[in-house]
């Protein structure tokens, strides 16, 4: 990456996930059935997606969807081979795969954060947790030419014409595009209040490092569905798609469709298996393991998209 004038517009380069489901939205072996999975519906995982979850808030509708991604996870998995894992690097994150960004990041260090999420496909937003040297950010971003304004207890740090917007504390970096305002992104109702997501969370286990949500509209049969990223190993990895439903009707048609998709290509999704998760809304849990000769990690929504537009379709 090189460094670009303080004065180039910060235009975000489209994650995969983001692009994958605009473009959808325009346009194994099949496992048996196993017994039920996911627990009651009162059994609450407290994994740090969930706790990430809670971070989101929102108004009227949850966002169309995000990205969680453990960085610590993420980072030991590159080190151990790059190109392999090639779909983590970016962390999700447009403030580590924009071209324009100056080599130095504005100061910001992904080594300093533990945790990623980024909202939203057209207009994202996001934060990083993790331990910060806010004063040596600052003094960067100053450097930049960013503009210091302040709200509440933190600092604004507006960037020249195009350029992001953040907050900077010890504890967390807030950032958004042009025109974004970080105290809209502390107030409304917690993303694991909304119908699905704490079911989701259950699904998708406290195992996975990387999760990619989308969200559908109420009369889908999905309500809420993801990917979710697995390893064992750096050899030993796999994907777990789960889906959340507003009935049980619902649930069984987007488990007769994967089915289907899993038949259909014995290759590319052999040892899969589909389950049911239970609960107040009911859904469907797949896990496709990857051929380590063959497969990428995050290839469901770069490469085998059928699953994927499958369940954009329902």
């Amino acid at each position: 990456m090189t460094a670009d004038s303080d004065r180039t517009r910060w235009r975000f380069r489209p994650v995969a996930l983001g692009a994958a489901f605009l473009l959808a939205a325009a346009t194994a072996c099949s496992g048996s059935e196993e017994p039920p999975w996911g627990g009651a519906s009162g059994d609450t995982s407290e994994g740090a997606l969930l706790s990430a979850l809670e971070k989101v808030p929102y108004a009227d509708a949850p966002p169309e969807g995000l990205a969680w991604v453990d960085i610590e996870r993420a980072e030991e998995l590159l080190a151990a081979d790059e190109q392999r894992f090639t779909y983590v690097q970016d962390f999700g994150t447009s403030l580590l795969s924009h071209y324009s960004v100056p080599e130095h990041r504005y100061g910001l260090d992904p080594a300093a954060a533990h945790t990623a999420v980024t909202v939203g496909f057209r207009d994202q937003w996001g934060f990083w947790a993790g331990d910060f040297d806010a004063a040596a950010v600052a003094e960067d971003l100053a450097a930049d030419g960013f503009r210091e304004d302040r709200s509440g207890e933190a600092p604004v740090w507006t960037g020249p014409e195009g350029q992001p917007v953040l907050q900077v504390t010890g504890e967390e970096i807030t950032w958004g595009n042009e025109g974004f305002d970080p105290a809209g992104s502390a107030s409304g109702t917690p993303l694991t209040e909304a119908p699905g997501y704490q079911e989701l969370s259950r699904c998708l286990g406290d195992e996975v490092y990387r999760v990619d949500v989308i969200q559908r509209d109420p009369d889908s049969a999905v309500l809420v569905w993801a990917v979710g990223l697995l390893a064992e190993s750096p050899e030993d990895t796999s994907s777990v798609l789960c889906g959340i439903s507003a009935d049980q009707d619902a649930a069984d048609r987007v488990a007769d469709r994967l089915r289907t998709v899993l038949d259909e290509d014995d290759e590319a999704y052999a040892g899969s298996e589909i389950e049911r998760v239970d609960g107040d809304r009911p859904g469907v849990r797949v896990h496709i393991p990857d051929d380590a000769a063959e497969h990428r990690p995050g290839r469901l929504l770069t490469h085998h998209m059928d699953l994927m537009l499958a369940m954009s379709d329902l």
